[in-house]
C-alpha cells in the first residue's frame, strides 16, 4: 500500500451512520490500495477543532451532513472548510437529493455532493478518485516547488484537476515575481510519471533560431545542419510544452504555433512529411494579451487557443496575510539553511510594498539577510541596506509629512518607519539606531527589565556588540542614560 493514508474528517449528527459510513470505508480500504484513517465527529465545534489541526494530522477529505442541525448549517461549514484548508476535497452529503440542493452544496465551494442511500463502493471510489486526482503524490514535489500559503495551495489544487480534465491549453499571467514558474512546478508534479514536460523561454531564442529550435530539421536543411534535430514541439508529444514569455513571440512564430495547435503536426525544416504531435499547451506572460491584441501586438485566434482554461496570480501586495507563511518557508528553503526570521524582522518587511519583485523581490532580501544573520537567525539589523534605501520607503515621507504618525499598534516596524520618515533623518545608520531602540523598549516594556543576552537572542548581536550600541543610543541623545537603565539589567552581565 501507498505510504501516504488518506485521513477522512466526517461531520454528522447520527452516530449510527457516522459508525456505518466508517466500517464502509475500511472495508473499502484493501480493494482501493490505500491506508484510510477516518476522524467521525458530530457537532461542528469538534469539527473545526480537527480541522484546524496542522498536517500530518489535517484532514485530506471533508465528508459534511448538509442539515448538521444548529446554528451553522452544513453550507457554511463547506465555505469556512475552504477557506481553512484550501486544498481539502469537500463532499456533502444528504438524504435527500435534487438539482437545487446540489447546485447550492457546489455553490458552497464543495466539490461533489455524496446521496446517504448510494452504493457503499460508489462512495468509495468517488471520494478516492477525487483525492487521487487533486493530490499528486508528495515524492514527485521538488523542494523548492510546495505550494505555500492559501493563494498557492488552491492553485495547486486547481492544476491537479486541469491535469485531469479535457483543457490542452492553460494559460497563466501576472506580474513580474508573482510566480509563474512555480505553477509550472506544479503542474509537472501533477503529471503522470514519465509524462513529456518541455520548457521553452520564449523570449531567449533568436528569431533566426526559433523555427528550427521549435520545428526540428534534418540533416542538409541549410548550412550547418549535420544532423537530424527534433524540435521542442515534437519532443513534447504526449505531454506539454511551457511558453514561458510567450508575449514576446514574432509575428511569424505566433502564424506557425497557432498553426501546429490547431493541426496537431510538425513538419520539421527541410523535410518533405508531417508529424502529428499531441501536445497541450503552458503559457506564461507578465503583459495581459488581451490588451496586446487589442494594440494589434498579438493574434486574437492564438490568443482564444492558448486560453482555454487561464490562471492569474495575484501580487503579494493583495495577499499580505500570507506574508509570514510565505517569508519563513522561504528561509527554511535557502541554501545553509534552515533560517529563523525573528519576529520584529518579520514586522518591519510587512510594512514594505512588495511592489517592484513580488516574491522574486522577497526571496532576494531574505538571501542578502542571510550575510549579516548570526547564527541562523534573521534579525532586523540583517536586512540590507538598499531594503531601507528603495524608493518606495522613502516615497512614503510625503504622506507621513501630512499625516501625524500612528504609533504603538503593535508592530515596531511600523512606528520607526513613520517617525524616520516625518523627522527627515535619511541616514541608514540613524535608522539601525532606532530600530535597536525600538526592540529595547519594547523587550523591556513587555518583561520589566532586560539583560544584554536577552536582547542579544532577540537580535542576533553579539553581547560585546550590542553593548557599544547601547551606548552609542545613549551618547547620540536617542535616550537619556537612566531610562535606558531602568530597560536594561548590564550590571550581572
Amino acid at each position: 500500500m501507498p505510504a501516504r493514508p488518506l485521513h477522512i474528517l466526517h461531520l454528522d449528527d447520527d452516530p449510527l451512520y457516522l459508525e456505518q459510513f466508517a466500517a464502509m470505508l475500511a472495508a473499502s480500504s484493501q480493494d482501493l490500495g490505500v491506508v484510510i484513517r477516518v476522524t467521525s465527529v458530530d457537532d461542528v465545534d469538534a469539527y473545526l477543532e480537527a480541522l484546524a489541526k496542522p498536517a500530518p494530522d489535517s484532514p485530506d477529505v471533508a465528508v459534511l451532513d448538509v442539515d448538521i442541525g444548529g446554528e451553522v448549517q452544513g453550507e457554511e461549514i463547506a465555505r469556512r472548510t475552504k477557506a481553512t484548508l484550501p486544498q481539502c476535497v469537500v463532499f456533502m452529503c444528504s438524504d435527500l437529493r435534487g438539482v437545487g440542493l446540489v447546485g447550492a452544496c457546489l455553490g458552497a465551494g464543495a466539490d461533489d455532493f455524496i446521496f446517504k442511500r448510494s452504493d457503499d463502493r460508489e462512495v468509495a471510489l468517488r471520494i478516492y478518485g477525487t483525492w487521487k486526482l487533486r493530490c499528486p503524490e508528495p515524492a514527485r514535489e521538488s523542494k523548492g516547488s510546495g505550494a505555500v500559503g492559501r493563494t498557492m495551495a488552491g492553485i495547486a489544487t486547481r492544476v491537479s484537476r486541469l491535469v485531469g480534465s479535457a483543457v490542452t491549453a492553460l494559460h497563466v499571467r501576472g506580474e513580474s515575481g508573482t510566480g509563474k514558474e512555480l505553477v509550472s512546478e506544479l503542474l509537472q508534479a501533477a503529471l503522470p510519471k514519465g509524462t513529456p514536460f518541455v520548457r521553452v523561454n520564449c523570449g531567449a531564442i533568436a528569431p533566426t533560431l526559433l523555427e528550427s529550435e521549435l520545428f526540428g530539421h534534418v540533416r542538409g536543411a541549410f548550412t550547418g545542419a549535420q544532423t537530424d534535430k527534433i524540435g521542442l514541439i515534437e519532443a513534447a508529444d504526449g505531454g506539454w510544452i511551457f511558453f514561458d514569455e510567450v508575449a514576446t513571440l514574432s509575428s511569424a512564430a505566433q502564424v506557425a504555433l497557432l498553426r501546429v495547435l490547431e493541426s496537431r503536426v510538425v513538419r520539421r525544416v527541410g523535410a518533405a512529411h508531417e508529424r502529428k504531435v499531441k501536445v497541450k499547451v503552458l503559457s506564461a506572460t507578465n503583459e495581459p494579451l488581451e490588451k496586446l491584441v487589442t494594440e494589434g501586438k498579438f493574434r486574437a485566434d492564438l490568443w482564444q487557443r492558448l486560453c482555454e482554461a487561464t490562471i492569474e496570480l495575484a501580487p503579494l501586495r493583495e495577499r499580505m496575510d500570507e506574508f509570514p507563511e510565505l517569508a519563513r518557508h522561504f528561509a527554511t528553503q535557502m541554501d545553509h539553511g534552515p533560517y529563523e526570521i525573528a519576529e520584529s524582522a518579520l514586522g518591519m518587511m510587512a510594512s514594505y510594498d512588495w511592489h517592484e519583485g513580488n516574491v522574486r523581490e522577497l526571496r532576494n532580501c531574505l538571501r542578502a539577510m542571510t550575510e549579516l544573520a548570526v547564527g541562523q537567525l534573521l534579525t532586523p539589523l540583517s536586512l540590507p541596506k538598499w531594503f531601507w534605501e528603495k524608493a518606495e520607503v522613502l516615497a512614503d515621507s510625503a504622506q507621513a509629512a501630512s499625516e501625524p504618525p500612528r504609533e504603538g499598534d503593535g508592530s515596531p516596524g511600523k512606528d520607526i518607519r513613520l517617525r524616520w520618515a516625518t523627522d527627515g533623518s535619511a541616514s541608514f545608520e540613524r535608522l539601525v539606531e532606532e530600530l535597536l531602540l525600538e526592540i529595547v523598549k519594547r523587550e523591556g516594556g513587555v518583561r520589566g527589565k532586560v539583560s544584554i543576552r536577552h536582547l542579544a537572542r532577540v537580535t542576533g548581536i553579539p553581547k560585546s556588540t550590542l553593548a557599544t550600541r547601547l551606548r552609542e543610543l545613549v551618547d547620540h541623545g536617542l535616550i537619556p542614560a537612566p531610562e535606558l537603565a531602568k530597560l536594561v539589567n548590564v550590571a550581572s552581565e
